[in-house]
């Protein structure tokens, strides 16, 4: 298991940093009062290199890294055999803060033990993705997304959705990540819902632009 909280500046340990408030407060006039509804609503503008876009439970999120105390976690895990000679591998990447609402995407293979970088980072690919599963009994390939609200809980994908609806989670473009905070970036869309037990909550019109790592 490999994990790493990443930040734009040096962390103090178990401690959030948001280092780029100050660049952000220079594009206020000067002599004018700080906004403090900035950030916030549906509107908001996209300046940092990642983030996550869209509407949760009829709610307007826009989480970008680096503002407003969020960073991104890579995961690599490996859940377990799905054969007799293949592991089934989840490459993670979590765009968080320790202040809850954070998004997870899982992407979910089935990997030979034998398998190189290469050939791990091939899974992630462009086009639709189907909803995967890790679950030791239920192994499905594909993608898992997962939601942790504000009041800590967490909301997920079910794999076999969407095949009579609009869901749909799809990659539309992926290249070497030049910002040097993960191997690749990933950036798509998604239309799904989310589940806690038997109660659900939509995402509608979600856009994301992600870093992946851990390959």
């Amino acid at each position: 298991m490999r994990k790493a909280w990443l930040f734009i500046a040096l962390a103090i340990p178990f401690m959030w940093v948001a280092c780029e408030e100050d660049t952000l407060n220079q594009s206020i006039p000067k002599d004018q009062p700080l906004d403090e509804n900035w950030g916030k609503g549906d509107s908001v503008p996209l300046v940092s290199n990642f983030y996550f876009q869209g509407k949760i439970d009829s709610q307007m999120y826009t989480i970008q890294y680096g503002i407003q105390n969020y960073g991104v976690l890579f995961d690599s895990i490996k859940y377990g055999l799905c054969d007799t000679s293949n592991n089934f591998m989840g490459f993670n990447t979590t765009l968080g803060s320790a202040l809850n609402k954070s998004l997870t995407l899982k992407f979910l293979s089935c990997i030979p033990d034998s398998a190189d970088s290469i050939t791990n980072r091939s899974s992630i690919y462009l086009g639709a993705y189907p909803f995967g599963s890790h679950e030791l009994t239920n192994f499905r390939e594909g993608v898992k997304v997962e939601w942790v609200d504000e009041e800590g809980t967490t909301w997920s994908s079910r794999p076999g959705t969407g095949a009579s609806s609009n869901f749909r989670f799809q990659i539309l473009d992926m290249a070497p990540d030049t910002t040097m905070l993960g191997d690749i970036y990933v950036t798509g869309v998604m239309d799904l819902r989310l589940y806690n037990g038997t109660r659900s909550i939509p995402v509608e019109r979600g856009e994301f632009r992600l870093p992946l790592n851990g390959f």
